[in-house]
């Protein structure tokens, strides 16, 4: 049976948008070291498995049985929504018409066109 771990790890670290030296940064080991465990040239420890499953929010197992696909999350860590800045804003203004214009009449809120 061949090991899924190293398939494992690439699929977990690309959904989460990690690059492969932010984990091995975050789990204090060598790049080196991590690459061979995503190549499948070696086998992280025992706690750098926890750690690795802790980072994911999988389990150890899910990550070690080779049976088993992987019940993969949403990245984002918090919540399904995604937080932007300069829409917080608009969108707390949204009750209140006027607002959005900041007290420009419309004509002012376009920007001319050059040609």
């Amino acid at each position: 049976m061949t090991n899924r771990l190293p398939e494992k790890l690439t699929t977990l670290r690309k959904q989460y948008g990690y690059a492969q030296a932010d984990i091995a940064k975050n789990l204090k080991v060598e790049l080196s070291e991590y690459l061979n465990w995503e190549n499948g040239n070696s086998i992280c420890t025992l706690m750098q498995l926890r750690n690795l499953a802790e980072l994911y929010r999988v389990s150890v197992q899910d990550l070690m049985d080779n049976r088993a696909e992987l019940p993969l999350k949403p990245a984002h860590k918090d919540s399904d929504e995604i937080d932007i800045p300069f829409m917080n804003h608009a969108h707390a203004n949204m009750s209140d018409p006027s607002a959005l214009t900041m007290g420009t009449s419309f004509g002012q809120t376009i920007l001319p066109i050059d040609q």
